[in-house]
């Protein structure tokens, strides 16, 4: 693959397989806590009231050794005039995560795990494919460019990150029901869905021809938003959510050496006169 014009513009293909392992012995100390009821202000009173112990059950985490597959691949062209139509796949595969250690899944920031449009750790699975297709043109001005473009996630029902998601049953368009017994087991039962959507732009350019900047645009369509926790439980919720981006590269360096050698120069220059 070949990048040029702030790595912006790419052409080619590229393929990248990324394993991580890590022994987490002592790790099982961790404790867990799952309510059984929740507990919300309403009109700035607690409810339910609070009964003086702990409604919920406690458990401890047996996480002792993690693995971590990551891949992307990807395939770019670039035409004429700079237009450029980029096809990127993201996916992570993880056994022995829970939610000290998950992949964070989720903003533009993110190492792995890009999902524009969404918060920092909207997601926590234990699988993920993001594909992701944009296509760029240049602005004739500053080198700016544009790139809009348009994200796809999946992850499976079945969440099994270690105490994430337990014993949620979800019906309909957010509703949450609370059961924590499924056949006598924790019961996982992962996100609302499966498939999250998102769309994306990208407006880049040099400021005054010499300073890059950045700025990035996501909507998360597929975002479940609640004012309040008891608006969440009551299906009171709004879908989208924005994020934006703006990063400025700079460099800062010191000249006080160079002046110095100019000073040093100038000086054997006067002396060297005199002699002649």
């Amino acid at each position: 693959m070949r990048e040029k014009s702030l790595a912006r513009v790419k052409h080619g293909y590229l393929f990248r397989v990324e394993y991580q392992y890590a022994r987490r012995i002592g790790y099982g100390t961790w404790y867990d806590y799952d309510r059984l009821w929740f507990r919300e202000k309403v009109n700035n009173v607690w409810w339910p009231p609070y009964t003086g112990r702990s409604e919920g059950l406690w458990y401890k985490s047996t996480v002792h050794n993690t693995h971590r597959l990551y891949f992307n691949a990807g395939g770019y062209y670039n035409f004429d005039k700079d237009i450029n139509l980029l096809l990127d796949f993201y996916g992570g595969f993880f056994k022995g995560v829970d939610r000290n250690n998950a992949e964070q899944i989720g903003y533009m920031q993110q190492d792995h795990a890009i999902m524009p449009g969404y918060a920092s750790t909207e997601f926590m699975h234990n699988l993920y494919l993001i594909s992701r297709v944009q296509i760029g043109f240049p602005i004739p001005f500053w080198d700016a460019r544009i790139q809009p473009g348009f994200n796809v996630m999946y992850m499976p029902k079945k969440n099994e990150v270690v105490g994430q998601g337990r014993g949620l049953y979800y019906y309909g368009r957010g509703a949450v029901l609370t059961d924590i017994v499924s056949g006598g087991k924790i019961a996982y039962h992962g996100y609302p869905k499966q498939v999250y959507k998102s769309v994306s732009c990208s407006f880049s350019l040099r400021l005054g021809n010499l300073l890059p900047l950045f700025i990035d645009y996501a909507y998360g369509i597929d975002a479940v938003r609640a004012s309040s926790a008891h608006k969440l439980y009551t299906s009171r919720l709004n879908n989208g959510c924005h994020e934006l981006n703006v990063i400025i590269v700079m460099a800062f360096g010191s000249n006080v050496e160079k002046k110095e050698e100019d000073t040093d120069v100038k000086k054997d220059d006067k002396k060297g006169g005199k002699n002649r």
